[in-house]
């Protein structure tokens, strides 16, 4: 295993927790509409407990 710097996953599990109200929301309010936040909550979930690392960078055009 290399040597992976910690990071702070603070962040991501708000974001989660965002999107989860956002979509517990459309499910109350537009049922049929709910799907739309299900990306939004699927990556963030998977963000905040570290099983994929965001490539944050790579947008922003450093290397």
């Amino acid at each position: 295993m290399n040597n992976m710097e910690k990071r702070s996953l603070t962040k991501h599990w708000i974001y989660f927790f965002v999107w989860l109200a956002a979509m517990v929301t459309m499910m109350i309010v537009y049922r049929e509409f709910f799907w739309l936040c299900l990306p939004g909550v699927v990556t963030h979930m998977a963000y905040s407990m570290d099983l994929v690392a965001p490539e944050e960078d790579k947008f922003m055009g450093s290397k």
